[in-house]
């Protein structure tokens, strides 16, 4: 398989990152932090109030309803940058979620459901262990989620805490030399946690490895119950109306999105 974007070598060598900035107000319930992970390596990320967004997952392999192409399948869109997501559908701000199993044309690898529709089936493997799900209000990470149960699901892995602790059994599969790579490289992360039940973590990091990353999950600053990882390096990216952070260089087939409640 094409572009998991596991970046399973050791990145070179990184200049310091610069010091973070103080928390931004993007929108009500919104706000935009900067923190400090590991060896001036910086994390930038929302903590989103769930009674006042919505945290959707997006797929240009489902047609919106004012897409021409429907007319024409054979021309419709199989994936788009990020910041065209949000621009097609109004959001706050865009995270790359969900991997790639071919760049040409996007492929996702794993299960996509949006506004209640299957997009893509699930795939098991030893990196797509768990799930993101979403519904107005209410959002939960697991392993194994009621999938019916949530208008909004992506499969992504590894997941990182379940209920404040990494997972015991996590690096005691088949292809556990794979997980120790992957968990060794030093590399952007795209992440997603819940605080409480009202309240989600998303964002992207400076090259770290992923223990790195679990450490500032589960610091108090933090304060994340579950977390799964995303996607990473090349392909991790985050993107609001006047800035972005991390990469938009590839056409996703799914994100996250951070919208308005409806009223």
């Amino acid at each position: 398989m094409i572009g998991l974007a596991l970046g399973l070598s050791q990145a070179s060598a990184q200049d310091a990152s610069p010091e973070p900035k103080p928390p931004q107000v993007i929108a009500d319930g919104l706000v935009l932090h900067q923190a400090t992970v590991a060896k001036g390596r910086l994390a930038t990320y929302l903590r989103v109030d769930l009674e006042k967004s919505d945290v959707r997952v997006l797929s240009a392999l489902l047609p919106r309803k004012d897409d021409k192409a429907q007319a024409a399948p054979e021309r419709a869109a199989r994936g788009y940058f990020l910041n065209d997501y949000r621009t097609l559908h109004n959001a706050e701000a865009v995270l790359s979620g969900g991997y790639i199993a071919s760049f040409s044309p996007p492929t996702p690898l794993g299960l996509i459901k949006s506004d209640w529709t299957v997009v893509t089936p699930p795939h098991e493997s030893w990196l797509t262990d768990g799930y993101f799900c979403s519904e107005p209000g209410r959002a939960q990470i697991q392993r194994w989620i009621d999938l019916a149960a949530f208008r909004d699901c992506l499969q992504a892995g590894p997941i990182l805490l379940l209920q404040g602790e990494p997972p015991k059994d996590q690096g005691r599969s088949k292809r556990a030399g794979s997980s120790k790579k992957l968990e060794s490289s030093v590399q952007e992360q795209a992440f997603i946690c819940t605080v409480t039940p009202n309240e989600l973590i998303l964002g992207v990091t400076d090259k770290i490895n992923l223990p790195a990353l679990v450490d500032f999950l589960r610091s108090e600053e933090m304060g994340c119950t579950d977390a799964i990882r995303l996607t990473g390096a090349e392909t991790a990216g985050l993107v609001l109306s006047d800035r972005s952070f991390g990469s938009d260089e590839y056409l996703f087939p799914s994100v996250i999105a951070v919208v308005p409640r409806a009223p």
